[in-house]
């Protein structure tokens, strides 16, 4: 588009109209990420947080295992 062309009132507001409109859309999407990365960032926490149950399960289990071995020693 040429200078001209911009100068004219009427392509003037179309210009202007389509840069909002794609201001518009780019804010959409940059929403929509922000939400995607903070549901992200959610997940990460919640597989963290399961990873830590499992291996404190794990070790809670060889403890147990342990306890069952020694106390096994006794006989009543």
């Amino acid at each position: 588009m040429d200078i001209a062309a911009i100068n004219h009132p009427i392509t003037g507001v179309a210009v202007v109209n389509n840069i909002s409109d794609s201001l518009n859309e780019q804010n959409s999407a940059s929403q929509d990420i922000a939400v995607y990365v903070e549901r992200v960032a959610q997940q990460a926490e919640e597989n963290t947080a399961a990873g830590q149950t499992a291996s404190s399960a794990i070790q809670l289990e060889k403890l147990a295992s342990d306890m069952r071995a020694t106390v096994g020693r006794f006989k009543l």
